[in-house]
């Protein structure tokens, strides 16, 4: 590389280098029934996200991203474009949701050729007795662009899951909380670099509607 080009790539770099804000979602509110029988609460989740303004080659990094995760290349280009019509390029779109420990290591290994890939630890809901009580619980999923346009969901942006229907659907705002955020420095790879400023969210509220939940007596 000539000396002419290397220092276009360092001025790239440099320009590209800052900070930017990180949204922490709060963990949700646990939903029970009147005799305190949980029906709804969290576990542990790895999600794979793409940040467009880390990424100079889109689309060789959802090619290499595809070889790691067994997604389609198509696949994920499809879940870019429908999520930059709703995210800004600095901001994250989640790709794929729960990959195993077998793929984040193959991504952490992986990670010096996904620029702009992420991983993020987040929670996802556990619905104990779905087949029991799911049309009462109900169930989460990511917003839409109709969803975010009708303005009944405060507080909630692109990529931010929401109560679709029964008692994750009434009582949402009150089982969503309120959002955090943090302040990271990150290099030209959208990789963090340091921790600069850090506001915890505040947990959503635990709810116990007027539900009763039998379960089947097995003799």
């Amino acid at each position: 590389m000539g000396i002419r080009d290397r220092y276009k790539n360092f001025r790239r770099q440099a320009s590209t280098n800052g900070t930017r804000l990180q949204r922490i979602v709060a963990p949700r509110g646990i939903s029970m029934d009147t005799e305190g029988v949980r029906l709804a609460g969290n576990v542990p989740s790895f999600d794979v996200s793409n940040t467009i303004k880390d990424v100079p080659d889109l689309e060789q990094t959802l090619h290499d991203l595809s070889a790691c995760i067994g997604i389609s290349y198509e696949k994920l280009m499809a879940r870019v474009t429908a999520g930059r019509k709703i995210t800004p390029s600095h901001k994250p779109i989640v790709l794929e949701r729960n990959i195993s420990k077998v793929i984040l290591t193959k991504i952490m290994v992986n990670n010096y050729m996904l620029p702009g890939i992420t991983v993020d630890t987040c929670l996802r809901r556990e619905y104990v007795y779905k087949d029991v009580a799911a049309h009462i619980v109900g169930y989460i999923g990511e917003i839409n662009k109709q969803e975010l346009d009708g303005g009944t969901f405060p507080g909630a942006i692109s990529g931010d899951n929401i109560g679709k229907i029964g008692i994750e659907r009434a009582f949402d705002t009150y089982l969503r909380g309120t959002t955090g955020g943090r302040q990271v420095a990150v290099n030209a790879a959208g990789r963090v670099q340091k921790k600069l400023k850090e506001n915890l969210p505040d947990q959503g509220h635990n709810t116990s509607p007027y539900t009763h939940l039998t379960l089947p007596t097995t003799y």
